[in-house]
């Protein structure tokens, strides 16, 4: 298997932003890099015809002008161009409300722990939490072209939940709710891993985002959450401890605008 050059795949609709930020700063350090090699040969160079060395201690007008101009110009040209290229694309990542106001927009909770990701789709009736919740174990399926909007939680220690495919990454905090939100534009299966080391079995978190056309998505969670209902009662009868099975089924919570 050939090793992969570069970024994974982006798959996401607005993942481009993620990478062109990473370029930009990617050559502004390249050019800085060249500039500053450049310098440093032609000053050796020059040291060696030159036998007669010179020395500063730096006191003088312009070797406290030269610096600072070279400082100025590189916070201007690039720290200040990236500040704002990434500015105005918060706006956008962080825009959960345009999200939730799209009508095909799909709704997810995850609970991250040691060390799993569970996943929670409502059922049938579109509410959180009750009897029909579709509730998969690293597993995330989603369909093509439509805003999925996720709300992550955490019961034991700071996890973070990262698709690199999806150009996704977001700490889970415990006794916090996280909201990400983002669109997948083509079929496949990518990886959900844990970028916060968070135990000695941290390298255990790692599930599978399967995308799916829109028409199969919604068939498997139609049917997912008809089995739902039936397995549901069968699982809470085979679990003589209640409060087993509600940690087990029931961690839900209603869906936090």
């Amino acid at each position: 298997m050939r090793p992969e050059i570069g970024l994974p795949p982006d798959v996401s609709s607005e993942g481009w932003r993620i990478d062109a930020l990473l370029h930009h700063t990617l050559i502004a350090v390249g050019v800085i890099a060249l500039v500053a090699t450049v310098w440093l040969l032609w000053a050796l160079i020059s040291s060696r015809r030159n036998k007669t060395p010179r020395y500063s201690h730096g006191v003088s007008r312009g070797a406290i002008a030269i610096p600072l101009s070279i400082a100025a110009v590189i916070f201007f040209a690039v720290d200040a161009r990236l500040f704002a290229i990434s500015t105005s694309d918060l706006d956008v990542l962080t825009d959960v409300a345009a999200a939730e106001a799209d009508p095909n927009a799909v709704r997810i909770e995850i609970n991250a722990h040691q060390w799993a990701w569970d996943v929670r789709y409502a059922g049938i009736d579109g509410r959180f939490a009750t009897a029909d919740d579709v509730v998969v174990l690293d597993e995330l399926r989603i369909p093509r072209g439509a805003p999925i909007i996720v709300q992550l939680a955490a019961v034991d220690v700071i996890h973070s939940f990262s698709i690199p495919g999806l150009r996704i990454k977001q700490d889970v905090v415990p006794g916090t709710l996280q909201t990400v939100w983002f669109e997948a534009t083509a079929t496949g299966q990518l990886e959900i891993a844990c970028a916060q080391h968070c135990g000695v079995n941290h390298y255990k978190m790692r599930g599978v985002v399967t995308v799916m056309p829109p028409a199969a998505f919604s068939a498997w969670q139609e049917q997912a959450s008809r089995d739902a209902e039936r397995t549901r009662a069968v699982f809470r009868k085979a679990i003589a401890d209640g409060a087993k099975a509600r940690a087990v089924l029931d961690w839900g919570w209603a869906w936090q605008p």
